[in-house]
């Protein structure tokens, strides 16, 4: 999600930016209300376990990073996409000179003010300019280059990889970390549409063979990939029960709308059960300049250099609910509730406490009466009140996707 370098397309510059300013240049200091505060990470940590904190988890990746990229003092590193600056502080920390690209200017202002406060102003640059297009460097430029949460709105990315080749030094090293398609036709719904709509009006996630064509065709050697999908989950998670823990009223108190609120809360219960259910995945891909018929230098045996000394072989916890329940309170009208993934939505009250409520009046479950784009809609005007775990009500949806239409309620 760290998409500051979109680029949908290099004819359609309006629209990138557009969607850029969209989300990114909403004030910093709204995504400080669920993002760690040290780090400000927009993409996935690398948890060790379950208990493990969401700023441990965002410098864990940090340092997985940097390890796999074998940064060294006074590399020179690129990073495309830099969010909030995160991995170039880590770098620049490390002695690295380092210059990111972003095309909203909020995070430019932040990074280089935030480099300044560390003292590290001297070792840090930053580029406001689309990475879709040829990239404003010479050849040979850098030791290491590190794309996090970008390539996913980045549409030629065989144009992006052919020029970090030409841009990365012949013995260099390069990073992509991104969200991946699963093995699924895409197909045009409720949900995207509100990604279209309310978080990123541009973007296309694509499937990780699409990256290893692309790193191959610009003769990049893939020498390394790595599954992190059960991560993120945990940090959705995270980001979502700070969001919560904030509360609408910070929001509102920096300017930003209470529908902005609302949409980011769904926006991250949604993908935490997305990528729980597998429709989406995560992966970071090593690789580095492969030229044939130049004599090959020998990497390394093993792949303990790729991963965290501290790494451990217990699965990391789901998300989701086992039996989740959500409650219906219809005002002046039924009450409803679903129970357990495979639930109906069932007339009457619920066997337990509830691990959310949905109260709505009757007017309106008349009106988004088996449409679950409308029901989105009067959920982010505040015409259906969401109370409790959201992940339950995410885990349910196609129960719900009936409220209103008596086909879809057991009596």
């Amino acid at each position: 999600m760290n998409s500051s370098a979109l680029a949908a397309d290099s004819t359609d510059q309006t629209t990138v930016e557009d969607g850029i300013k969209f989300h990114y240049d909403l004030p910093p200091s709204f995504f400080q209300l669920f993002l760690d505060q040290a780090t400000m990470s927009y993409t996935c940590g690398y948890f060790r376990d379950g208990d493990t904190t969401l700023e441990d988890a965002q410098r864990r990746k940090l340092e997985l990073v940097a390890r796999k990229l074998q940064l060294r003092p006074a590399d020179r590193l690129l990073d495309i996409g830099c969010g909030w600056g995160n991995m170039m502080f880590h770098a620049a920390a490390r002695g690295c000179h380092v210059t990111g690209m972003t095309l909203a200017p909020e995070q430019a202002k932040f990074i280089r003010w935030e480099a300044k406060r560390l003292g590290i102003q001297d070792r840090v640059d930053v580029v406001v300019q689309d990475a879709g297009g040829v990239l404003p460097f010479a050849a040979g430029s850098f030791d290491r280059i590190v794309t996090i949460g970008a390539t996913e709105h980045i549409a030629d990315i065989n144009l992006l990889f052919r020029e970090c080749r030409r841009v990365l030094k012949d013995d260099g090293l390069m990073l992509q970390h991104a969200i991946t398609a699963s093995p699924e036709e895409v197909v045009d719904n409720d949900e995207l549409r509100f990604l279209q709509q309310h978080i990123f009006p541009v973007g296309e996630v694509k499937p990780l063979r699409g990256y290893v064509e692309a790193f191959e065709a610009a003769q990049l050697e893939v020498i390394h990939v790595h599954d992190i999908s059960d991560h993120y989950p945990l940090t959705l998670r995270h980001w979502l029960r700070n969001l919560e823990t904030a509360g609408i009223g910070a929001s509102n108190a920096l300017g930003v709308l209470p529908e902005r609120w609302r949409a980011q809360r769904l926006f991250l219960a949604g993908c935490a059960v997305i990528f729980s259910e597998s429709h989406s995945l995560c992966y970071e891909q090593l690789v580095r300049p492969v030229d044939p018929g130049r004599r090959r230098k020998p990497l390394p045996a093993g792949v303990a250099q790729y991963d965290l000394e501290d790494s451990q072989p217990e699965p990391l916890p789901t998300i989701l609910l086992d039996a989740p329940l959500v409650a219906l309170e219809v005002i002046d009208g039924p009450s409803l509730f679903v129970y357990g993934d495979g639930g109906a939505l069932t007339v009457g009250a619920p066997p337990h406490d509830p691990d959310c409520r949905i109260r709505v009046d009757m007017a309106t479950l008349t009106e988004i009466a088996g449409d679950m784009g409308a029901l989105v809609e009067a959920y982010l005007q505040d015409r259906v009140q969401v109370e409790g775990d959201l992940i339950a009500v995410i885990q349910l949806r196609e129960a719900l996707a009936g409220l209103g239409s008596q086909g879809g309620i057991v009596t």
